[in-house]
């Protein structure tokens, strides 16, 4: 829409209106008139008011006023009282106007559509000259004039471009397409398919960062004009679905599928044909597939945090720069990627964090901050064994500094649930009702028979890290070192901060409020310090002069050559089993041991059954005091059910009534 037409039509016409201070042109409109007019029509400082008609009846302050807009005609009516409505008619909507009798009939693009105004609304009351009523009529009629002609000119001209971009592009002349395109976006910039066609010709050419950047041209045209997709006529729907697919056919040649599955349900939400549909289907399911297969050649930075759902969320955005695809990676619980995760894992609607140097392992977020705090404290024990320690004995500091907490609480709908609370909690290894065996093992002594020189093991992950742990090993491998102390604590060794938490909330805050079903869950945010608690680990080393020179692996099982794997194995496994109890915490550590170290489970079994051989206890007696521990966890009492299930087992491992005792009471010792 030309600006010029509505200033050289209202200039032509000024002289119908000369002599009435009711008509008020851009030049010339009283101060308190447009201010009032700005706020009642809710017309920006910028948008300019070619003319500015005053229909109040008793005061002509502006409030009650018809203006001429670049796009429109907007007119208000009411009173201070009452309150003031507001109607707009745009010029590009209007066939025609006529003056009949005392209204004014508007006629829309079609026949049967129009609208009535009474002249007392245009022009008000006192001015009803049939020189006013006509120059009204004449200014508007002109405008519809000079837009049909105008829009007839850009129908030629669309039927123009169109034809030969369809000509360029079926001669495979993807360039030439993509210039005629270009022409179409500076000639009609408001119509998207220049856009279209554009995308369309740099896919061919294999220029999908362009084509990308194409597309956000186009959601940035739509975001100006402040339309919302489901807004869009059926048209204006079919071609933001194609946007959005063809978006997300850039990204898969990207390899970037996590983005092109979320534009391809962005698509599938807005096709209405039922063949369109089916094709987004079948298309996701092969991203899908791809997506899940490419996942573990993602840099771990990239895929470090995963939502396990049902089934892929569907966004219902309101806004177009909403559909942002989140920081996290969602995988459907039926079809996850080559990855693995702990006993009894993975489960619906949790996050998963990857495993800092078991890359393929998940580990729940609940429990990220406890069960790689283990394995910091496994590996450091590791070092000093490594480095001769003859006695590492473990305590719990505690310090009087207060915990600073701030907590959020927000209430949220959705099917997703959110993890318990994003607070890490260190009580599982501090509290002394603990009954896990890291709890149990950590508190207390433990004493070795180093055999081989001092050495840094090849496979530690922490121990890069830590600088103090480096001047401990140095110290130690020159001979200077007889003992140490080392300070390890959870409040200094966070995995995961507080900005990470909050970003992940946030985002799960959207996708809650943004994905179709029906949500019940609470989402508690806490930014906890927690207080200043701490494991001081005391280590004595033997003497460097008393220990051998070969660094081989000095295994106990005799007549069987061992790998370097087999021995690091068998030394944590003799570490685990040395109170005769292998717990759930020290399997768990086993397993992550089993899973670094590329053993398959045959060969772990069989290494366990050699150590198990030279153990004080059978096969058959390990098995009894697993259970019977087992038994004992919930409550520290045997309930007449458990000893009837403990009665059989003793009869099927066929172990006598006075083993059994010594085997209970060595349980319950080993507890205290």
């Amino acid at each position: 829409m030309g600006n010029n037409i509505i200033e050289t039509s209202i200039r032509n016409h000024a002289g119908d209106f000369k002599g009435n201070n009711i008509f008020n042109f851009w030049h010339g409109i009283p101060t308190d008139k447009i201010s009032n007019a700005r706020n009642i029509h809710n017309i920006s400082i910028n948008e300019t008011v070619w003319m500015l008609i005053d229909t109040g009846r008793f005061v002509k302050n502006g409030k009650c006023s018809v203006l001429f807009l670049n796009e429109g005609l907007s007119i208000s009516y009411g009173d201070s009282i009452s309150g003031f409505n507001v109607s707009f008619i745009e010029w590009s909507s209007l066939r025609n106007i006529e003056l009949i009798e005392d209204q004014y009939v508007f006629y829309g693009s079609r026949e049967d559509d129009f609208v009535s105004w009474s002249i007392d609304d245009i022009i008000g009351l006192e001015d009803q000259k049939p020189r006013n009523l006509h120059g009204i009529l004449n200014i508007i009629n002109e405008i519809i004039a000079y837009n049909k002609e105008e829009d007839a000119k850009i129908d030629i001209l669309t039927d123009e471009l169109e034809n030969k971009f369809n000509n360029a592009f079926e001669k495979s002349d993807f360039e030439g397409a993509m210039k005629i395109s270009e022409e179409y976006i500076t000639k009609i910039p408001d119509d998207y398919m220049g856009y279209f066609y554009k995308v369309k010709a740099l896919f061919e050419l294999k220029h999908y960062q362009e084509s990308i950047k194409c597309i956000d041209e186009y959601e940035s045209l739509l975001k100006n004009w402040n339309i919302r997709p489901d807004e869009l006529d059926e048209k204006g729907q079919y071609y933001f679905s194609s946007f959005c697919n063809s978006k997300s056919l850039c990204y898969a040649e990207l390899k970037k599928y996590f983005d092109a599955i979320w534009l391809n349900r962005i698509s599938y939400k807005y096709f209405k044909d039922k063949e369109l549909i089916k094709r987004a289907n079948n298309y996701y399911e092969t991203l899908y597939e791809q997506y899940k297969n490419a996942f573990l050649n993602l840099p771990l930075e990239e895929r470090k945090l995963i939502l396990i759902t049902d089934e892929w969320p569907i966004y219902n955005f309101k806004k177009v720069n909403e559909y942002i695809a989140p920081s996290f990676k969602i995988f459907t619980i039926k079809y996850l990627p080559n990855i693995e995760f702990e006993t009894e894992h993975p489960q619906l609607n949790k996050f998963y964090y990857a495993h800092p140097y078991l890359s393929n392992f998940y580990l729940s977020l609940e429990s990220l901050e406890n069960t790689l705090f283990e394995d910091k404290f496994w590996e450091l024990c590791k070092l000093l064994q490594s480095l001769g320690a003859i006695r590492i004995t473990v305590k719990y500091l505690d310090s009087d500094k207060s915990d600073s907490k701030i907590n959020k609480k927000l209430k949220v709908g959705g099917e997703i649930k959110m993890v318990k609370s994003l607070k890490l909690s260190y009580d599982n290894l501090i509290n002394s009702n603990n009954k896990s065996s890291i709890g149990r093992k950590i508190i207390g002594n433990q004493i070795f028979h180093p055999k081989r020189k001092p050495y840094i093991p090849n496979d530690l992950y922490w121990f890069n890290k830590e600088n103090s742990w480096k001047r401990l090993a140095e110290q130690r491998l020159s001979g200077e070192l007889i003992s140490s102390k080392v300070n390890l604590s959870l409040n200094s060794s966070e995995f995961i901060n507080n900005t990470t938490k909050r970003k992940i909330a946030g985002e799960l805050k959207t996708l809650i409020f943004k994905t179709r079903g029906s949500f019940e869950t609470e989402l508690n945010i806490e930014n906890t310090r927690e207080t200043s608690r701490e494991n001081e680990i005391e280590v004595e080393f033997a003497p460097i002069e008393t220990l051998i020179e070969d660094n081989t692996s000095q295994s106990e099982v005799k007549n069987e050559l061992l790998s370097e794997n087999d021995s690091e194995y068998l030394d944590l496994f003799k570490d685990c089993i040395e109170d005769g109890l292998i717990s759930e915490d020290e399997r768990r550590i086993l397993e992550r041991c089993r899973m670094k170290l590329n053993m398959s489970n045959e060969r772990v079994k069989y290494l366990e059954s050699l150590i198990i051989q030279n153990s004080k206890f059978t096969k058959e007696e390990l098995e009894y005091i697993e259970e019977y521990q087992f038994c004992l966890d919930d409550d520290n009492l045997i309930s007449g059910d458990e000893r009837r299930l403990l009665n059989r087992l003793i009869s099927r491992l066929n172990i006598n009534t006075d083993r059994v005792k010594e085997l209970e009471e060595y349980v319950v010792k080993s507890k205290k």
